[in-house]
């Protein structure tokens, strides 16, 4: 959604760390049985079209993950893009009549009906817009400007010029109409994960463990989103200008068709036809220019606007990072060092997050879960640090039973060993299983699921740190 990125998103469904004691009256066998049930739910919860990603469904069939990202492709919030502009009417070789701005979905527009929910809001809410320059706001954007004088932000070519943008955000409807989508999405999904003809609705809570391969899974189908869109960012920059996106997942690919195309229709710019002109500094052959997209794609995601020189990428001067770049770099950082204050990281000075950037919506509900008190916005900094409270709380009300009747185990440093340092463990991890609901599991059929190696909050499993670890290319 272009540079609206929200930079708490993560601990979306809180954090289900916390040790929980229960007895169980059921004989070994049942409870063997009941395993094995839950085990059965949990297998057909991540084969759902929204469920599927790349390293958590790798048997999904062909053709239901992207290719560049791995995220599901059927999904109702799949949304394909471009990182920068394309032209949508050519009026000839070498002119563009109407170019298509970065992150607005060309499926909504041209697809037919070969395309998502999302595709098709997200288009519509553009082309109802098309005519919007001015006053900080373009189409379906609010930008602001260094020096904005409240002007056109197209450049000459009459595309979005995001030179000098210090502010880029989806105007506040169109981001309601893609968030109700999600919220829809994510009760859709919690539904599938009641039995058949059991009457269940939507004010039955799921178990916890079905929960957490959803909180799981959405978070880490949100960081390949952006590490995607980060990878693709940096090859679409000179020295490189390769244009990918999910039909052309690599280097590769463009390369291939960059020639095809040339092969068609001579051109002085070894260039997709619908690509903008090149840099100066993107002048170089193909060749070169694949040697560049290449080294630019394994630049690590934290690195802070990485340079490619001389075959090789190091890190660059935050100032020179362009806004896209530097806050999709953040969202990532805020999902791999969960808690941290991202306003304290590396950027570009002109960069000043927002509240509405670094916090997330979510509901609060009443004890018992049926009334709904309102709707917050917290960061993931603020939720931790009270899960940590809580726990601290609990250690506490632990040492005060102790206090008053002795024979009682005070199993406070226990309690508290489930705290959560802010910066040490990813969102994806924190998401995911408890070490208890590993144990419940570890009998049945689903021991051997990707969800089951993706790590906990004490214990976090590595995530891709270059963009090419997510590309698929034998699909």
């Amino acid at each position: 959604m272009g540079a609206a990125r929200n930079l708490a998103f993560g601990l979306m469904f809180g954090l289900l760390l916390a040790p929980m004691a229960h007895a169980s009256r059921l004989g070994k066998a049942d409870e063997k049985k009941a395993a094995q049930l839950l085990a059965d739910k949990m297998a057909s919860l991540s084969q759902t079209l929204e469920m599927r990603e790349a390293k958590m469904t790798p048997d999904a069939p062909a053709g239901t993950v992207d290719k560049n990202s791995g995220n599901a492709s059927q999904a109702p919030t799949t949304l394909h893009t471009n990182v920068r502009s394309v032209c949508l009417v050519q009026f000839n070789p070498m002119h563009c009549q109407e170019w298509l701005d970065p992150f607005a979905p060309e499926h909504g527009l041209t697809g037919g009906g070969d395309f998502s929910p999302a595709e098709g809001m997200l288009a519509a809410a553009w082309q109802q817009r098309k005519n919007i320059d001015g006053g900080g706001q373009y189409r379906i954007w609010e930008i602001r400007r260094l020096g904005d004088s409240g002007g056109s932000n197209k450049d000459a070519d009459g595309k979005l010029d995001l030179s000098g943008v210090v502010s880029w955000n989806v105007v506040d409807d169109v981001a309601d109409q893609m968030r109700s989508l999600g919220k829809e999405t994510g009760a859709r999904t919690m539904l599938s994960t009641y039995d058949k003809n059991s009457g269940k609705g939507q004010n039955i809570m799921p178990n916890r463990e079905a929960l957490s391969l959803m909180a799981q899974t959405f978070t880490k189908q949100f960081r390949n989103r952006m590490v995607t869109n980060l990878g693709e960012m940096r090859a679409a920059s000179a020295p490189s200008e390769f244009l990918l996106n999910e039909e052309m997942p690599d280097c590769e690919a463009y390369r291939s068709a960059v020639q095809v195309a040339m092969a068609r229709q001579p051109s002085f710019e070894e260039k997709l036809p619908n690509q903008a002109r090149l840099d100066p500094r993107s002048m170089g052959s193909l060749d070169q220019r694949y040697q560049a997209c290449v080294a630019a794609r394994r630049a690590s995601v934290s690195m802070v606007n990485p340079q490619v020189q001389n075959g090789g990428v190091q890190a660059g001067d935050p100032e020179g990072e362009q806004i896209d770049q530097a806050l999709t770099r953040l969202n990532i950082a805020a999902i791999d060092q969960a808690g941290i204050n991202v306003t304290e990281l590396p950027k570009p000075s002109y960069i000043q997050l927002t509240e509405k950037q670094t916090t997330s919506q979510f509901a609060d509900f009443e004890t018992g879960g049926l009334s709904l008190r309102g709707i917050k916005q917290e960061s993931n900094a603020k939720t931790l640090n009270s899960y940590n409270n809580n726990l601290e709380a609990a250690a506490q009300a632990m040492k005060n039973v102790v206090l008053r009747d002795p024979s009682i185990v005070n199993n406070g440093d226990k309690i508290r060993a489930f705290k959560i340092e802010p910066g040490t463990q990813s969102a994806v991890s924190i998401n995911g299983f408890t070490p208890e609901i590993k144990r419940g599991l570890a009998s049945t059929s689903f021991a051997n699921a990707p969800a089951m190696q993706m790590g906990t909050a004490t214990e976090s499993a590595p995530q891709e740190q270059i963009p090419t670890e997510l590309t698929i290319t034998t699909r």
